[in-house]
């Protein structure tokens, strides 16, 4: 029986990425989908905020007993334009064994890319926070590093 490549999730050396999309204050945005260890709707009755947050910390939230920090996106890219939705999302991603959430609008999905269709972002653009623009279809998708994001903030590195 033959094996369609399409059917493939991401095999070694298909030169893709699968990039979980989700929209911020109209834009849309894009992580690693590798990056997203889990979805839930946001609730912010659960937040616990705490005293001298940085700018874009929410608060905190314990899920499975384990103790959540948790940022607006909106917040951290600076765009306070318009109200979160009620119903926002929180995305948890895991990385320098710490799981962090990020509140997000609304999630588009999951789309596989070939690399050549993720460019370089602007030379004007001085952040580290946008590592690249995918074309996706008819869309452009800035590529969010959470890592960079988090390290900004709080001056996070690996423990390890």
């Amino acid at each position: 029986m033959a094996i369609d490549q399409n059917e493939i999730l991401l095999e070694s050396g298909t030169n893709e990425v699968e990039i979980f999309e989700f929209l911020v204050d109209g834009q849309s945005y894009g992580v690693n989908a590798l990056k997203v260890r889990q979805v839930t709707q946001f609730q912010p009755e659960k937040i616990q905020e705490l005293p001298m947050m940085p700018e874009g910390m929410i608060g905190n939230v314990i899920m499975r007993d384990q103790i959540i920090r948790v940022c607006d996106i909106r917040k951290m890219l600076q765009m306070d334009s318009t109200p979160r939705p009620q119903r926002a999302i929180l995305l948890l991603s895991e990385f320098n064994s710490q799981v962090v959430g990020f509140v997000v609008d609304q999630i588009t999905g999951i789309c596989r890319v070939n690399w050549q269709n993720v460019q370089s972002p602007s030379a004007f653009l001085k952040t580290s926070t946008i590592t690249g623009v995918a074309v996706i279809q008819d869309r452009k998708v800035s590529m969010l590093d959470f890592e960079s994001l988090i390290v900004s903030m709080f001056g996070m590195h690996d423990q390890s």
